[in-house]
């Protein structure tokens, strides 16, 4: 190695001292020198890695790792690095591959455990290990900030909310209130079996209190009648992709109006998939957001002079709620993506019907003017994968199969302990649990644990993980009766279920959360299986479960009932949506002026 040559021991000290000062360009330009004049240099090829992994070239990046490890395979920066590039690549095995060699380099290691835990986390269905790999962390750094972040969120999927909460709470006060962990916290009271919807409603205000600016922007223009000109509307979201809003928003995008009205959106984008590069054709505009500022993109939407827009993530993943809290637009409304308030002042409205917030139940709960929809909150693309429906199971088996595939999340202790009742009650029935999450054995295990505590055995409990979205909505073939979660219940789940022919068993509650089940059965004539109390909801499923004739007519109508009930017209119901943006709007110019909206 040159390493002893004076030329290459001064750049390698000049080329990290770039490196510390994160001047990427100038530290791989040395690293590059130091490279050519002594190609040897397995040093020199994992920096140059490693700022190509900084700098987001990720080919280049393992291009040079790889080169790194070729000069010295034990090299645990190397290895370590080439993980994470594989991780950003979206590779999982390679990059598990990685990080396990590193920590048999260097056992322990805390950043590599990290990243091992963050790979494991991504994919949703090795949750456990990730777990393990964030309380190794925490046993020995306690305030590392992203272990406890991900730890709650670990915790969360799996269904453990409670055990989640405290450490958002300790990663806010560590890290200042962060507005996106913030979120997460609020996204978490939902879950949980005791849901107090008004002590959710003022942690939102909390939110408000310290993310939402005195100084908002205003639109700076006068506010002009839509008669004579297109209204703008600017749609804010991280999912146009393969996501569950995907298959509600595309409807509405699809059959926009474009002589009336021109479509932006303001895209979080992330990885490309099939799904967004054929909904990015959809709009007008597109503008990626994906690491800019809050305030940069408040620009952007002021700039294109937008009259409404409409947030579609409310406190979910990769939201820009802070960039509403700014007003960067006259009128602006929250819909779709999240079962609750923003908690925002400058959110002038939040759309939804008279089922999922009936009047009078839930206007107390908001800081946004509820708007709803006279034919439902909800249109629903189904999914193309989907089979025909199949003959009603029971009748071939000679047993009844209850079945949820709702994620993880939302099966509290006491949805589990209904379910176990119904079986109860229920002779030789058995219920089918399919989500992402029990890709997970050690899961599968502590579920059954948990169900053979309320007197079911193993035998009668069947669990199914992650599979390709064909197998997924063919796995409903094997299903008799769905049972919803509560408080949370099943959206995009719920409209896979009715759509592939299922009846769905919901528990309704006092909040939007739990009242999707409400929306979508009363919409298709089913308001039957709705129940408001834990035993009537055990009756209602124990009733429709003894009953194969009503049963087998209710499945082969199922998929025509939701077609009638307008769950997939989207052309209808994008005319009822651009509707109330013209009398939003027009209300809003009227009041601006003084003038009664005609």
């Amino acid at each position: 190695m040159a390493k002893g040559n004076p030329f290459t021991r001064t750049k390698h000290r000049q080329a990290w001292d770039f490196f510390l000062a994160q001047q990427w360009a100038k530290a791989k330009d040395l690293y590059e020198q130091i490279c050519q004049k002594d190609k040897l240099d397995g040093k020199a090829w994992a920096m140059r890695g490693i700022i190509h992994g900084r700098l987001n070239a990720l080919d280049d990046a393992e291009h040079c790792l790889k080169q790194a490890l070729k000069l010295d395979p034990g090299s645990h920066e190397a290895l370590k690095n080439l993980g994470l590039v594989y991780h950003c690549k979206g590779l999982p095995d390679q990059a598990i591959a990685c990080y396990r060699k590193a920590l048999a380099q260097t056992p322990g290691h805390i950043e590599t455990l990290y990243g091992l835990g963050n790979v494991y986390a991504q994919g949703g269905d090795q949750l456990t290990l990730a777990q393990q790999c964030y309380e190794q962390v925490l046993q020995h750094v306690p305030q590392h900030v992203g272990a406890m972040l991900n730890l709650a969120n670990v915790l969360a999927y799996q269904g453990l909310a409670c055990q989640a909460m405290p450490y958002y709470r300790q990663v806010l006060n560590a890290s200042g209130s962060h507005a996106g962990i913030h979120s997460n916290l609020l996204l978490s009271l939902h879950y949980p079996q005791v849901h107090d919807p008004l002590a959710v409603f003022e942690e939102h205000l909390a939110w408000a209190s310290l993310h939402e600016q005195e100084d908002r922007h205003l639109a700076d223009r006068a506010l002009e009648p839509s008669a004579g000109r297109k209204l703008r509307i600017g749609y804010v979201t991280p999912d146009l992709r393969a996501h569950s809003v995907a298959y509600f928003f595309e409807p509405l995008l699809a059959h926009h109006d474009r002589s009336r009205f021109e479509i932006y959106c303001y895209v979080e984008s992330g990885r490309p998939d099939a799904t967004a590069e054929r909904l990015w054709q959809l709009p007008d505009v597109v503008r990626n957001t994906g690491g800019r500022s809050d305030e940069t993109v408040v620009a952007m939407i002021r700039d294109d002079q937008i009259d409404i827009l409409v947030d579609l993530a409310g406190h979910t993943d990769h939201n820009r709620l802070p960039v509403f809290a700014r007003k960067p637009a006259p009128l602006q409304i929250t819909y779709l993506g999240y079962p609750n308030t923003t908690g925002l002042r400058a959110m002038d409205y939040r759309i939804t019907d008279a089922w999922a917030d009936p009047p009078g139940m839930t206007e107390h709960l908001h800081t946004e003017k509820l708007v709803r929809l006279d034919k439902g909150f909800l249109c629903f693309a189904p999914p193309a994968e989907s089979p025909d429906i199949t003959p009603l199971p029971a009748r071939e088996r000679g047993y009844v199969t209850f079945g949820s595939f709702n994620v993880l999340t939302k099966v509290t202790p006491n949805m589990l302990a209904l379910w176990a009742q119904i079986l109860t009650k229920v002779p030789n029935s058995r219920l089918l649990i399919k989500n992402r999450q029990l890709t997970d054995q050690i899961l599968q295990q502590r579920l059954l644990a948990r169900f053979e505590a309320h007197g079911v055995g193993n035998e009668r409990i069947d669990m199914q993980g992650l599979t390709s979205k064909g197998d997924h909505m063919a796995s409903y073939g094997k299903v008799d009766i769905a049972l919803d979660t509560y408080p949370y219940n099943g959206t995009t789940t719920t409209c896979d279920t009715l759509w592939m022919g299922i009846p769905v068993i919901t528990r309704a509650g006092t909040s939007h959360v739990s009242r999707v089940g409400v929306s979508l059965l009363t919409r298709m004539g089913l308001s039957h299986l709705i129940a408001d109390a834990d035993q009537q909801y055990i009756d209602h499923a124990a009733r429709l479960a003894a009953d194969l004739n009503q049963l087998g007519e209710l499945r082969r109508g199922l998929r025509d009932r939701f077609v009638r009930a307008g769950l997939t017209d989207g052309a209808s119901f994008t005319l009822d949506f651009e509707s109330v943006y013209t009398n939003l709007w027009n209300t809003a110019c009227c009041d601006a002026s003084g003038m009664d909206a005609q």
